[in-house]
């Protein structure tokens, strides 16, 4: 069996964090979050990750690149409850996701390319490490251990 890699980290956004820790103003606001929050100790525990690599539009994946070229921009993808909640981000490194922002799924248009997002996402990374690029790869595995695609 392939050796689970050390946890993995997650940084969060305040606004994120604060939602996910459960400061919700409504009861399916709060379900979404904390569905989020046992997504993101699924990934920080090194459990196996769905993982979604364009050009593949499954709609299974745990994890989607938004934007494979130099912004590799990513989503967490929480479907449950119905609409659902996404949040952006970047991996710094291996297994070490930075959270920029996040959506309810009915608060952001239909289909899977959001230029809007991934340059809001773009945007707060320059504004967090503008000396740092974000991790760039070919492959999930580049980017996740003990990941798989759908």
């Amino acid at each position: 069996m392939p050796r689970l890699p050390d946890r993995r980290e997650i940084y969060l956004e305040p606004k994120i964090k604060e939602a996910i820790d459960g400061s919700a103003r409504n009861k399916t606001v709060a379900r979404r979050f904390g569905r989020a929050r046992a997504l993101l100790e699924t990934f920080v525990r090194g459990d196996i990750i769905v993982a979604r690599w364009p050009p593949d539009k499954d709609v299974g994946a745990m994890m989607a690149l938004l934007c494979p070229d130099v912004k590799n921009v990513w989503e967490f993808r929480i479907g449950e409850p119905k609409p659902g909640l996404r949040i952006f981000g970047k991996f710094a490194e291996k297994d070490v996701f930075i959270g920029t922002h996040c959506y309810q799924r009915e608060e952001l248009p239909k289909g899977d390319q959001w230029p809007h997002e991934i340059e809001l996402c773009r945007h707060a990374w320059d504004g967090l490490f503008t000396a740092y690029p974000p991790l760039s790869g070919n492959s999930i595995y580049d980017f996740i251990s003990n990941a798989r695609l759908p």
